[in-house]
């Protein structure tokens, strides 16, 4: 056999060992597409990706508790500013004469210089 023949025999035979590989890859793709689909495949991602961002936050969270309290509060004051406005504007007349007391009081007991 000539070299040129052997080489080609050669190649033939490296050409069927990819084939045959490449093949058995695919069968084995295929396979597991047939066991779960990508929808499945999809969903169990997600669910792993939110459990790391929960858990993520968490530890964020728990490093920098006033930081997540203070913001809770400022929602909560947002979220109730409406009452919490109408409830200011119905003390604040108190809070002034009950602030001119204090003022005259204090002005009527320091000593005259």
């Amino acid at each position: 056999m000539t070299e040129t023949a052997e080489r080609f025999k050669q190649d033939c035979a490296l050409r069927n060992e990819a084939r045959a590989l490449l093949s058995a890859r695919y069968a084995h793709f295929k396979s597991g597409l047939n066991a779960r689909s990508i929808g499945e495949r999809v969903k169990d991602q997600a669910l792993i990706k939110a459990k790391e961002v929960a858990i993520e936050a968490t530890e964020v969270a728990n490093d920098s508790r006033g930081v997540v309290v203070g913001t809770a509060a400022l929602l909560l004051g947002w979220a109730f500013r409406k009452p919490l406005i109408a409830k200011a504007r119905e003390a604040w007349p108190e809070l002034v004469t009950n602030l001119q007391e204090l003022s005259a009081k204090f002005s009527k007991e320091r000593p005259s210089e």
